[in-house]
């Protein structure tokens, strides 16, 4: 089952939330929508008032955080997968696994003998 959605650009068909599954949702790079819980969930746009705002905190605070290094600052707008610590293994470009925090990464017959622990990968 597909959904049409209609943006300026182009029409984008997309999976039906209850079939979608977060690989799925890595793979098609959905513009203007969040995986979350195993639903896609529109972005809304934002603001001009947002905008002001978030320039204006990110000024003060970028600044603060720069001169103490406490750390990075991202702008509004900024994309982060935060969903899940996985791993994504590529064999081609019909072939693929995802690794979960609990599995290890491994070398397979590319490099043999490596294992890393995916959650290492995290620390």
């Amino acid at each position: 089952m597909l959904n049409t959605q209609t943006t300026p650009e182009s029409i984008q068909e997309i999976p039906a939330p209850d079939t979608m599954t977060l690989v799925e949702f890595l793979e098609n790079d959905l513009e203007g929508y969040e995986y979350v819980k195993g639903e896609l969930v529109p972005i809304p746009p934002t603001s001009m008032k947002h905008g002001e705002i978030s320039s204006n905190v990110s000024l003060h605070l970028s600044s603060h955080v720069f001169e103490y290094q406490l750390g990075r600052m991202y702008i509004a707008g900024t994309t982060f997968l935060i969903v899940a610590k996985t791993v994504m293994v590529y064999r081609s470009e019909t072939d693929s696994t995802v690794l979960n925090y609990e599995d290890t990464l491994t070398g397979e017959d590319v490099v043999e003998g490596f294992s890393c622990p995916v959650a290492q990968l995290f620390e």
